[in-house]
């Protein structure tokens, strides 16, 4: 059986966790960092990308 969080990349799990509002913890911050992303401004688009997605699928099941 394939563990699929275990293939998933760090900023796949990063991305995945800011969609849905969340926050990611610093160990991941961290390796994200040392792999030369700008984490304030993924987190910031991946945020406001989930953000938008929530508001369209609620006003549509409204």
């Amino acid at each position: 059986m394939t563990n699929h969080n275990a293939m998933q990349s760090t900023l796949g799990k990063a991305i995945a966790i800011w969609a849905t509002g969340g926050n990611i913890n610093f160990a991941m911050a961290t390796e994200l960092r040392e792999q030369g992303y700008d984490v304030a401004s993924l987190a910031h688009a991946h945020r406001r990308f989930g953000e938008r997605e929530y508001a369209k699928n609620t006003e549509a099941a409204h």
